[in-house]
């Protein structure tokens, strides 16, 4: 929280003002989450012809209440914004399929906000082996404001094929990039 000196009716101190700034500009090094290791999840029917499942990490490499608040580890990933701002994501999750060839195995990661798809990529898997593997990334900045939700969430729109997000691998990290100005 900002002290004024208006609102003290006296000069600030050297930590009242140390506090405020970084209260403006956050703690230095402390603007970040990681979260690594995805759990293994299947994909799943949520409509016909269309799989899904949100992503779940089982390591919290770092997190920072004062801008997020991480709710999840072993369990789907959800992240509440605590400071409004610009954030930067990089998010990197391998999915595992089985499928001929000759399916249209297109799957896709999405970022979501407040349950809204705001970015995403597609991977279109060409390869003759059953059980490939396949990074799907997304590398974007974001707007975000106090309470907005952030996830992560892979599609497959092929329903003939196996899709399942691979277990220990990826990582997704967020950084506090300042105010939106």
């Amino acid at each position: 929280m900002i002290t004024y000196r208006i609102e003290k009716g006296s000069a600030l101190t050297y930590q009242e003002l140390d506090d405020n700034f970084r209260e403006i500009a956050g703690i230095p090094n402390v603007r970040w989450q990681k979260l690594r290791n995805t759990i293994e999840t299947e994909l799943v029917e949520d409509e016909p012809g269309t799989l899904t499942a949100d992503v779940a990490w089982g390591t919290t490499d770092h997190t920072d209440a004062v801008h997020y608040d991480f709710n999840g580890t072993n369990s789907t990933t959800t992240t509440t914004m605590v400071k409004n701002g610009i954030y930067r994501v990089n998010a990197d999750v391998v999915i595992e399929y089985h499928a001929d060839s000759s399916l249209d195995n297109n799957v896709r990661l999405e970022l979501l906000v407040n349950n809204t798809p705001i970015s995403s990529t597609y991977k279109l898997p060409q390869t003759e082996h059953l059980g490939a593997f396949e990074s799907l990334k997304i590398n974007t900045i974001v707007v975000l404001n106090v309470n907005d939700t952030i996830k992560l969430k892979v599609t497959a729109e092929n329903e003939n094929a196996s899709y399942k997000i691979a277990a220990n691998k990826g990582e997704f990290v967020m950084e506090w990039a300042g105010y939106n100005p």
